[in-house]
């Protein structure tokens, strides 16, 4: 449903969350690309910033294109988002929608996915995005994974570093694209603004992944429930 407030969702812990419908531009919080350290300061405080029309259009369209015609008719094994260490056949929502994600583009083989991973690159190598990038980490960065989804895999709420960071922790930025609108009730990507300061469990002992993923997913429910 709408309200004056936004749209409503159920937020991980059960509790409701309210998404704008859209943006008002008088009273956006976020700072624009062309102030650096503006963006380096709101990311340091929160743990994120959000970058308004920063890829253009006609990149997020080629990138969508080659999608259909080259990867969706594919039948196929590729690696996937989560991984389960094995490549895997497409797996569609009711819906139709792409629901296990296809794992770095740029490791795509270019005899059968071209076009998808050229337009990928253009994106990733844009001169906008790289330059945000290097506001936020300080120097140039370098691609280490990347990810493409169509449908919404309903993700559990965690922290990125407990899957994937540098050895020097806090040193690996995540950028989500948005290729295309997302309507409010779609499933949007959210975060919760400064839970990067809060000192979770790293991966291993009672949190491996392998054997008790479950306790650290509980554990963020918690975590989520008393901040």
């Amino acid at each position: 449903m709408t309200s004056e407030d936004g749209f409503k969702i159920a937020a991980p812990d059960g509790r409701s969350m309210s998404i704008p419908v859209a943006v008002e531009e008088g009273s956006d919080p976020y700072p624009a690309p062309e102030n650096p350290e503006a963006l380096r300061d709101y990311y340091d405080k929160y743990g994120y910033v959000v970058v308004r029309r920063l890829i253009p259009e006609e990149l997020c369209q080629a990138v969508l294109a080659a999608y259909g015609r080259e990867v969706k008719p594919y039948d196929g094994f590729l690696y996937r988002q989560p991984s389960s260490g094995r490549a895997e056949r497409h797996v569609f929502s009711e819906h139709g929608h792409l629901l296990n994600s296809i794992l770095n583009l740029q490791d795509l083989d270019p005899r059968s996915f071209a076009a998808f991973r050229a337009a990928g690159l253009k994106v990733f190598s844009d001169a906008r995005l790289q330059k945000v990038v290097s506001a936020l980490l300080g120097e140039s960065g370098v691609l280490v994974q990347s990810m493409f989804f169509e449908g919404n895999p309903v993700t559990w709420a965690h922290q990125d570093t407990y899957y994937l960071d540098s050895t020097a922790l806090g040193r690996l930025v995540a950028a989500w694209i948005a290729l295309e609108d997302i309507r409010p009730g779609a499933g949007r990507f959210y975060v919760y603004p400064e839970s990067h300061k809060i000192d979770l469990v790293r991966h291993g002992g009672d949190f491996d992944i392998a054997f008790n993923h479950e306790r650290y997913k509980a554990l963020i429910l918690k975590v989520i429930d008393e901040h």
